[in-house]
């Protein structure tokens, strides 16, 4: 069979046998072989940051079906008559097929229905319960019923010991928020509401009394309704083999590299060790050349610096920046954005103070939170709480003006943080691993427990990737994004 000539003449499909469609097929398959190659690795590594040989040959496997099928449909269709060529019609076909199995594996557009804690919503936290034996389970409560129960024990012997340290105050807040905690971390889905605070209260709670802190109103339960759980639809969580084990583990292999035995990661697999360095080459005189172009300014050098992160961000981190600005992807345990932006700031403070002619005029800034930086929009705090796996989740915060603290609701990214608090009065700032614009991640340390309050300041960035200083991350993505594709 003369596979060129038929696709210089793909009339000559129709007079083809059906039972040899599919050696056509093979055939079209291994000149595609780099294409699907390709489509293949983009697929991988858009869904898994560890090895990426097993959603290879899966990809291989499906695609062999999808260039039988593609050809199949051309011949149906007559596609000649359309002057396609068969090579694009079939690329084409392996596209929708990376994508398709990008979406449906990693559930983009599916979402599932969770139950969340009733009592974690009260310390503004949303946290997943587990169902077991028709029962619903909440990991953060018994986390905090079993540090608090620790620390009654240990106030309770040194207010014995020591009769002058008075510690009825703190033992009686700690006992309600246990007794509350007790409640709600392993409780029955049905319910009903209290009719004061109109809250969802288990069929298993026995008490005679409401058991949120601020309401203790008096239950009725000849006069009860009925109450649906708490819930909240949350993004399918994609589980795979390539998966880290552990998003936030401090061992970084992945089930195929433990267990299958398969070496490597897509960085490695995508090149040999001299094309990596001539990738990171290229991209950095992109970087180089494009920050003497855009970057160069007599006012506020805020583009340059955002080059620079870039810059710093690409030696520090070259997988994940690789697989950032070429395949517009972010490794799982890698926060690249926040990354560059932290780097920004800490590049812009290494500027201050900033001296910059406006209409003639010299003007000095020394503030990060000067307005015309126009980087934060101001200084916030919170008090959260570390879990089981040193995460600080943000919650909601007091907004900081001029020392007074004043309640604050309003949505915000942590940009850069000023200060952790632990529950002694102690900064700890110096233990933090790592921090992305919603969470924190602690170093395992003696003076950080969990469960206990944390308190965080930070300056804070507007909520949004497309507005204020965030969007020149954006920009500047594209411009490298689309010379290294050029």
């Amino acid at each position: 069979m003369d596979i060129i000539a038929l696709l210089k003449k793909p009339e000559g499909l129709k007079d083809v046998p059906i039972k040899n469609i599919n050696d056509v097929a093979d055939e079209i398959s291994i000149l595609l072989e780099s294409k699907i190659n390709k489509n293949c690795i983009d697929m991988a590594t858009s869904i898994t940051f560890g090895d990426i040989e097993l959603p290879k040959a899966a990809f291989k496997c499906v695609a062999k079906d999808v260039v039988r099928d593609a050809i199949r449909t051309y011949c149906a269709h007559k596609k000649w008559n359309e002057d396609i060529p068969i090579i694009p019609y079939v690329s084409t076909a392996l596209n929708r097929l990376s994508k398709n199995m990008v979406e449906d594996i990693k559930g983009s557009n599916k979402k599932v229905l969770n139950f969340v804690c009733p009592a974690c919503r009260e310390f503004k936290i949303r946290e997943i319960l587990i169902k077991e034996n028709n029962k619903l389970i909440c990991r953060n409560c018994t986390i905090q019923i079993e540090t608090i129960e620790k620390e009654l024990i240990e106030l309770k012997v040194l207010e014995n010991e020591n009769q002058e340290i008075n510690s009825n105050n703190k033992i009686k807040i700690l006992e309600k928020k246990l007794y509350f905690l007790k409640v709600f971390y392993n409780h029955s889905k049905k319910g009903f509401k209290c009719f004061k605070c109109k809250k969802f209260i288990p069929d298993s709670y026995k008490g005679k009394t409401c058991p949120y802190l601020k309401c203790r109103e008096i239950l009725d339960k000849e006069e009860i309704i009925n109450k649906n759980h708490p819930v909240t639809f949350c993004k399918r969580q994609f589980v795979s083999i390539n998966n880290a084990v552990s998003k936030y583990s401090d061992d970084k292999k992945d089930f195929s590299e433990k267990y299958c035995n398969m070496n490597g990661n897509a960085y490695d697999l995508l090149s040999t060790e001299e094309e990596k360095k001539n990738e990171l080459k290229k991209i950095k005189d992109i970087i180089n050349k494009q920050k003497k172009t855009n970057g160069n300014t007599r006012k506020i050098p805020i583009k340059i610096s955002m080059y620079e992160a870039f810059d710093a961000a690409l030696e520090e981190f070259p997988e994940e920046m690789v697989n950032y600005l070429v395949n517009g992807g972010q490794n799982g345990d890698v926060s690249i954005q926040a990354i560059i932006f932290q780097k920004f700031v800490d590049i812009i403070i290494s500027k201050l103070p900033i001296i910059v002619f406006i209409k003639g005029i010299q003007i000095k800034i020394n503030d990060l939170l000067d307005d015309r930086l126009n980087i934060f929009n101001g200084k916030r705090k919170f008090t959260s709480f570390m879990d089981h796996n040193l995460i600080i989740k943000k919650v909601s915060q007091f907004r900081i003006d001029d020392g007074i603290e004043i309640e604050d609701n309003s949505d915000n990214f942590i940009g850069k943080i000023s200060k952790i608090i632990n529950s002694k009065g102690e900064d700890v700032s110096h233990l933090i691993d790592s921090y992305s614009f919603s969470n924190i991640k602690m170093q395992n340390s003696e003076f950080l427990k969990p469960a206990e309050d944390i308190t965080v300041e930070y300056y804070s960035l507007r909520p949004s990737y497309t507005l204020g200083i965030l969007i020149h991350i954006q920009r500047i993505k594209k411009r490298i994004s689309d010379s290294i594709k050029r």
